[in-house]
């Protein structure tokens, strides 16, 4: 009677150890599915956080040609066109000439405009030309698992210095 007793223990054991099993894979593939996504969107947050940095690197390079000499690196500046951050021999330059990708996965610009002030003295997009301030408008492009991703900041830059 004992041995019979103890035959149908073992067997209960069997399925019990089956539905940890069962339970405890569910369990894995339910934190691996949420830690793909936390790498997912850690990723990208990543390259988000990268493609402002470029953006704010834009904007540097614009306020030190400004303090070189607003009147030879930014008035001449066509306004609605594209250009381009150059650094060549330590010297910063924008160029009309697209550098292609930066650090393998970004593409950057910058678009100048002019910037107009209305009755109040308030900028408009309309009105009298402020000839001593130009709005930059920076926007960097990545891609992330196949998607299309961009960042953009705009910036107004015076001619406070008046050179």
């Amino acid at each position: 009677m004992r041995l019979l007793f103890n035959r149908v223990k073992s067997g209960f054991g069997l399925v019990e150890l089956l539905i940890v099993i069962f339970i405890v894979s569910l369990s894995l593939v339910y934190v691996f599915g949420i830690v793909s996504q936390l790498t997912r969107a850690s990723g990208n947050a990543y390259l988000a956080y990268q493609a402002n940095l470029i953006n704010e690197s834009n904007f540097e390079v614009i306020r030190a040609l400004r303090d070189s000499g607003w009147t030879t690196n930014i008035a001449p500046l066509t306004n609605d066109s594209t250009y381009y951050t150059n650094v060549q021999n330590g010297v910063v330059s924008l160029a009309q000439i697209d550098p292609g990708l930066i650090y393998q996965n970004f593409q950057t610009s910058v678009v100048v405009e002019a910037v107009y002030r209305d009755e109040n003295d308030n900028i408009a997009s309309s009105g009298t030309l402020d000839a001593d301030i130009k709005k930059f408008t920076s926007t960097t492009l990545w891609t992330f698992r196949g998607q299309n991703k961009s960042a953009q900041a705009v910036y107004y830059l015076g001619n406070i210095i008046g050179n």
